[in-house]
């Protein structure tokens, strides 16, 4: 997930898929499910069993735990920093690089923008889609349209 929230990549939906096989997608839906998210089971009419799996994460709370750094390889899969390098000349005529933050991409959820996983178990293809938001290195959102869904939904709600 965190590959989808590299500079170059916009704000709005992000789309990305593996290949995770039926065994293992057991163990995952396990614990999507386990930590608080919610499984729908589409079932095939013409045969019997289950055709496709989709795991529905509706909070950040939710998406915090399951991608928690300290249940992972230590990095935060929701929010990655942007760097870009400056060239400068230094005192000895050599090219100097320095290293400028630039700002941070977030993964956005919410009832509106939910984190969805589906597996088709026949093919093994495991598909995840979430929203993503990039925002300045003084924390300003690049692109405020997805801020103002979220807004004008939250202002909705009772």
């Amino acid at each position: 997930m965190s590959r989808r929230l590299r500079p170059r990549f916009h704000t709005g939906p992000a789309v990305f898929s593996i290949n995770v096989p039926p065994t293992l997608w057991r163990h995952l839906e396990t614990l999507l499910t386990g930590y608080g998210g919610t499984a729908t089971r589409q079932c095939c009419v013409s045969r019997a069993g289950v055709r496709s799996v989709r795991v529905t994460i509706p909070d950040i709370a939710t998406a915090q735990r399951i991608w928690s750094p300290a249940r992972t390889d230590g990095s935060n899969h929701l929010c990655r920093r942007h760097f870009g390098r400056e060239a400068h000349a230094g005192q000895d005529g050599q090219i100097r690089y320095t290293s400028r933050y630039l700002g941070y991409s977030a993964v956005v959820v919410s009832s509106l923008t939910p984190v969805v996983v589906t597996c088709q178990l026949r093919t093994g293809t495991t598909t995840c889609s979430f929203y993503r938001q990039n925002y300045t290195e003084g924390g300003l959102a690049i692109n405020t349209t997805l801020q103002a869904t979220l807004n004008s939904a939250d202002a909705s709600l009772p």
